[in-house]
């Protein structure tokens, strides 16, 4: 008696799982590949396209489920093409994902894909991936406490880091309710409002959850505040002290062009940093920068460049200022910096880069 065992390697045409994952009808996907292969005729290309649908529909299950695909021995595939096969189905539309930014990802923002689809062109089948995607991974990780959230959803869900973390900053502003809607807003890609949300998640945020910022910085934040804007001549000294760091380094081009927003830039910094303080006020985080950091900086024209030279005088200079002590200094030199880099560093996501 012997036992007999025949296995074939499972491989699915690419064209074909993109074109399912997007939603996109057989029809659509049959018209795609024939620009291709033009010398097969329609009905090979549409069962042959209707056969790639049904195993993406069978494999579906696992893909929702990373941790069993891993295991499952139904469709004998390599560890590598798995990951490459999860890492395209947790992927998404960046139109879309921008639609989602700042959003409850609920029953009622699900009823609202129609118009997303709409509106981004994507077919209403890969927007409703997308938003389920998003909300199985935020169902998992909203409620954890003291983990590291990009590693839970690399291991939960076998993704790369990269994606990982898109998550993480997305579903960090979506919790925290980040207002991303204001008319003001709306030619602002995804990719800027989700680097600015990464600033807030590595350099504000309550390391203990991945729904608020970190209490104890922003009361630091607040107090910074107070004790600037109790002393009058603070604003000029801290201005002049800019200028000199500045022109230590020859940046007299950056000097001329703005020395004139310099206070001005120290207050709203203050300002910002003091709004994260009150949980209403700190939905506006994005268009708060906007309005008090980047713009101002634009108007004097500005780059990237420009911005990081006056923040790091700015950072630099703090400590020599003769307004505070030693403890402080101690106090808050760390916080301050937190607040400095922070501002700067998301900043420059609504400042042109060329």
């Amino acid at each position: 008696m012997y036992t007999v065992f025949v296995t074939n390697s499972f491989v699915l045409d690419q064209d074909i799982y993109n074109c399912w994952l997007y939603g996109y009808s057989i029809d659509y996907t049959v018209k795609q590949l024939q620009k291709k292969q033009n010398k097969i005729s329609s009905q090979i290309l549409k069962n042959y396209v209707t056969d790639g649908y049904r195993s993406c529909e069978l494999l579906e299950t696992f893909l929702k489920h990373p941790k069993c695909f891993s295991g499952q021995i139904t469709f004998p595939i390599s560890q590598s093409y798995k990951t490459l096969l999860v890492k395209k189905y947790y992927s998404f539309d960046k139109n879309v994902m921008r639609n989602l930014l700042g959003k409850k990802i609920n029953s009622r923002t699900r009823k609202e894909l129609d118009s997303i689809s709409e509106k981004t062109q994507i077919p209403l089948a890969g927007c409703k991936r997308i938003f389920d995607n998003l909300k199985r991974i935020q169902k998992k990780i909203e409620d954890l406490e003291n983990k590291d959230f990009i590693e839970e959803i690399k291991k939960e869900y076998h993704l790369p880091t990269s994606l990982a973390s898109q998550y993480a900053h997305i579903i960090f502003t979506n919790l925290l309710r980040l207002d991303t809607s204001k008319r003001k807003m709306a030619p602002i890609s995804y990719t800027n409002f989700e680097r600015a949300a990464a600033v807030f998640y590595n350099y504000w945020r309550d390391p203990s959850n991945i729904y608020d910022f970190d209490e104890d910085l922003c009361q630091d934040f607040k107090e910074i505040k107070t004790h600037f804007f109790c002393i009058k001549d603070i604003w000029e000294d801290y201005k002049s002290k800019i200028i000199f760091e500045l022109q230590k380094y020859g940046n007299d081009s950056t000097i001329n062009k703005g020395s004139q927003i310099f206070k001005l830039l120290l207050r709203n910094i203050l300002t910002v940093g003091a709004i994260l303080c009150n949980s209403k006020e700190n939905r506006n985080i994005f268009i708060q920068i906007i309005d008090k950091i980047a713009e101002p900086c634009i108007s004097v024209g500005y780059k990237v460049e420009d911005v990081k030279v006056v923040f790091d005088a700015i950072l630099i200079q703090f400590n020599e200022l003769k307004y505070f002590d030693d403890d402080f200094r101690k106090k808050y030199s760390e916080s301050y910096k937190r607040l400095i880099i922070g501002i700067h560093q998301s900043s420059i996501q609504f400042i042109p880069q060329d």
